[in-house]
Formats: structure tokens, sequence, C-alpha cells
């Protein structure tokens, strides 16, 4: 997919910046599908719409003109939700031309920066910017992250369900869920992120126990293995007793949970 790496972000927003402001109806403005936040605080978003009756929109919305003469919004998601509860039947917007790929830049960016987006909904912007066409290396340089981050971040998508739930609802920060994405046992997942809630658990406690757990079951494993092969003497002792008494005798051996069946066949 061909792209304007070119162009850097910081360019773009600039220029953004630069366009003439105009006043839009915000019944003539929709919501984007680009938009990589969900989740909007209601008593920040009552906050804001108190500010905005005073003191108005201070900084323009940016949109981009579809084809059935509405608006789309690009950025700017919570000041359109809080002019809309303190009464504004129109909001100062730029309007730009732009892509998809370049819209959607800017939803993220902007988010980004103002550190708006939760874990989850981080990963997920990522996540699509990788379906695009981008490398994490790309993505890491448009925001000032390392690749690393990057790739850390968007394996919280590799989570149960149960846990992304979590993040979303913001239980669980992004320390966690990145310590979480190093265990492959969903069921002992689930047992930590509850650990987490329930005991206020920090991101250094969560990888001490994780070190506990991992030094029990290797202690286990390593008892399984002790008693498989004095399982194996003692039934070498058996077999060795079993030909001595009757010599023509063929021994089928079957392994199951808990006993060890032995048939013997006699043969001429």
């Amino acid at each position: 997919m061909e792209r304007k790496l070119g162009k850097g972000l910081g360019a773009l927003l600039t220029s953004v910046r630069k366009d003439e402001v105009v006043m839009i109806d915000v019944a003539r403005i929709r919501s984007s599908i680009f938009q990589p936040r969900k989740s909007f605080d209601e008593k920040s978003l009552m906050e804001l719409a108190e500010s905005i009756k005073s003191k108005g929109v201070i900084e323009p919305l940016i949109v981009r003109l579809g084809k059935d003469g509405y608006y789309e919004l690009i950025c700017g998601e919570r000041r359109l939700r809080a002019s809309k509860i303190a009464g504004l039947t129109k909001v100062p917007a730029i309007v730009k031309d732009v892509s998809d790929d370049e819209a959607f830049e800017i939803a993220l960016i902007e988010n980004i920066q103002r550190e708006d987006l939760n874990p989850l909904e981080l990963a997920i912007a990522f996540d699509k910017l990788s379906k695009m066409g981008y490398t994490h290396d790309e993505i890491g340089k448009k925001i000032g992250k390392s690749r690393t981050y990057i790739t850390n971040v968007m394996r919280i998508l590799r989570l149960p369900d149960s846990i992304k739930k979590m993040i979303d609802e913001g239980k669980i920060s992004l320390g966690h869920a990145k310590v979480l994405c190093s265990i492959e046992d969903e069921k002992i997942i689930e047992d930590i992120a509850n650990e987490i809630v329930q005991k206020k658990l920090n991101v250094r406690e969560v990888e001490k126990r994780i070190r506990e757990l991992k030094s029990q079951r290797k202690s286990k494993d390593g008892d399984n293995t002790i008693s498989q092969i004095i399982d194996k003497e003692k039934l070498g002792v058996i077999l060795s007793k079993i030909s001595e008494f009757f010599p023509n005798a063929l021994c089928d051996v079957k392994y199951k949970k808990k006993s060890i069946d032995i048939i013997i066949k006699f043969v001429n």
C-alpha cells in the first residue's frame, strides 16, 4: 500500500491548524469510523461542558466533508459531545481534504498526544495501523515511541476477553497487562488479574507472584518426572519377574491416568 511516509505527522497536523476556522452545525457532524477512543468519562464530559458554556470551544474540531454533505469528525470527539451537552448548535471547525489513512493518523496521534486512550484502545489503534501496512517501527517513529513499546502494547490483544474488559474498565494498567502477557495459561492469567483487582497489587508484586507460580510449577514438574522414573523402574522389575516365571509370555503394557495395566499373552 502506498503511503505518504515522507510527510511527517507533525507537518500534517501543523498544516491542519493553519487552515481557516468555520462554524458548523453540530447536527451536520457525525463521529468518525477512525475514532480510536471508545469510552468517555461522564464526569469529565460534564466538566468540559461547563467550561464550554462559560468560555466556548477554544480549540477547533477537525473534520472532512463527506459525499452526502455531512461532515465526518477527525479530531475533537469530547469537544463535540460536551458542546452538545452545553447546548451549542454550532462549533468552530477546520475542514480538511484528507485520505482515510491521513484521517486515521491525525485522530490517533491527537488522542495519543492528549493521553486520551486507555491501553486497550491504544493496542487496537496500533493494530489498525499495522493492518493498513505500517510496520511497528514506523508507528513508533510517528508517536515518538520505540518499536518494542508498540509490539508490547499490541500483545494485549492476545489476552483473554475477560482481561481485556478489565483493561478497558481501567481496573488493570498497561504495566499490569504487559506482565500478564508473559503467561501462557489462561486460567493463571485470570487468577492473577483477579488478585490485581482485589488486592490492588502493583506491577512489581505481580512480577513476584508470577515468579513464585513458575517456581512452584517447575518443582511440581520435577516431582512428576521423578515419580515417572520410579514407576518405570518398578515396572521393569515386574516384567522381569513375569519373564522369569513365564518364559513364553508376551506382555502388553497400557498406561492409564492412575494405573498401569499389564496384559499377559502366552505363545507356544
